[in-house]
């Protein structure tokens, strides 16, 4: 057994204190007895929601915790860095756990995740759409990571220094610092291709680069949606106004009609906008049918979108600054449903579309329309895009899989989105266009 640890900052210090007035530190047992009434309960909580609130298994992993806590106490030199060696404990319990139940484990459940502090309300809209579109299944990152790059970054991310890594890990600090770049770089690939839901074939290394960087720096056991959030937030509150600008107008004037035409649609039917924007499809989808209900998580883009509606005296477009990823699929069901260059900022497009066709009526039509595929990386980044458009292969493998029938898909070179580069060169990329019936 160690002396007693006198720094004023050790979590312990009271009770050795205390205990050790007659000049001897405290046994074991009095030790252990003090760290289960501390620790009990945030491990529990700590396991409670790892396991998506199964509070019999998270006691299981609690006890079992605390069993390995009992039997290696003596081993303790550090007293001051006892909660990150419980916590260390408790998580290395947790992925033995989830290796042995894998199976059990539904891929349709996130595991939870800290997320970072962001700039917004957490009832808004905003809020609510980042979330729904970065939850993060971590089995998949689990299971393809080597233990030992699971530990290391774990004690990183820990405040373990390089040295006091490499010591646990029984390792030099120079393996110990190259095993931690590896596994840095190891993660990043791995979350990349099960965040994004995408495979090494069809991802071109640009968007490869473009999404590294929407990750930033990864921290795996402390939530990674942080830097993505931020930068939706960013652009989303900061650029609406870029969207009602003149070449829009004019994209819109050369796309619009034949969108309209698709479906023939009457002054009874009420239609969906996702991702309305600053509302110019809207404004004109609303002369064919009883009522748009225009969906766009930004208040910024609702305001322009009411403007829009008042100056071109359209009373029949009702705007929801609410995420329609959130909605329950039976509380709105639309004869027609729209989504205009909205996909290429979605973290799951495939989703997306699913739960577009979830809010149609049976027998009801969706049309979605963004960028063919490009390779313009100052378009992406000027515009915080997160996908350099999509193939028709793409399209009408999400139009397929959302179980929609009588799948079309067309590349429209006639009525592309113009982008003036830093350079003044003109860009002209191609509109995909597809759809499909329930």
């Amino acid at each position: 057994m160690t002396d007693i640890c006198t720094k004023d900052d050790c979590e312990l210090v009271l009770f050795c204190g205390k205990t050790s007035s007659n000049g001897n530190a405290p046994d074991d047992d009095s030790i252990f007895q003090v760290l289960y009434k501390l620790y009990k309960q945030p491990i529990y909580a700590f396991f409670y929601k790892k396991l998506n609130n199964d509070y019999s298994a998270a006691e299981d992993l609690t006890q079992e915790t605390f069993t390995k806590v009992y039997q290696n106490v003596a081993k303790v030199n550090d007293f001051c860095g006892i909660k990150s060696w419980i916590y260390a404990i408790a998580n290395n319990t947790y992925i033995d756990y989830w290796r042995k139940h894998q199976k059990n484990f539904s891929r349709d459940v996130p595991l939870e995740l800290d997320s970072a502090a962001m700039p917004t309300d957490n009832n808004s809209p905003l809020h609510d759409l980042l979330d729904s579109e970065i939850n993060l299944d971590l089995n998949e990152i689990y299971q393809a990571l080597p233990p030992k790059y699971l530990q290391a970054i774990f004690l990183h991310e820990q405040n373990y220094s390089y040295g006091q890594a490499a010591k646990v890990m029984d390792i030099s600090l120079s393996a110990y610092t190259s095993l931690l770049n590896r596994a840095r770089l190891k993660t990043k690939e791995v979350m990349i291709y099960n965040l994004f839901r995408v495979s090494k074939d069809t991802l071109t290394k640009k968007e490869y680069d473009t999404l590294s960087q929407w990750l930033g720096p990864i921290q795996l056991f402390y939530g990674v949606t942080g830097p993505i959030k931020q930068g939706m937030l960013e652009h989303f509150n900061t650029s609406a106004d870029s969207y009602n600008e003149l070449n829009f107008h004019h994209y819109h004037s050369l796309i619009d009609d034949f969108i309209i035409r698709k479906y023939p649609l009457n002054k009874k039917h009420v239609v969906a906008d996702f991702g309305m924007g600053t509302g110019i499809f809207a404004s004109k989808l609303s002369r064919y049918v009883a009522r748009v209900d225009g969906y766009d998580f930004s208040k910024e883009m609702c305001d322009l979108a009411e403007k829009t509606f008042r100056d071109n005296q359209v009373d029949n477009v009702v705007c929801k600054n609410v995420d329609f990823l959130k909605r329950n699929a039976s509380a709105d069901k639309y004869d027609y449903a729209y989504c205009m260059t909205v996909l290429h900022h979605l973290t799951y497009p495939h989703n997306a579309v699913k739960k577009m066709v979830r809010m149609l009526k049976d027998g009801g039509g969706l049309i979605i329309s963004d960028f063919a595929k490009h390779n313009c990386a100052e378009l992406v980044e000027v515009r915080s895009d997160l996908w350099y458009g999509f193939t028709k292969e793409q399209f009408t493998k999400y139009l397929t899989d959302a179980g929609l029938k009588n799948v079309w898909v067309e590349i429209h070179k006639k009525a592309p989105i113009t982008f003036i580069s830093e350079s003044g060169k003109t860009i002209k990329i191609p509109t995909i266009i597809g759809g499909g019936e329930k």
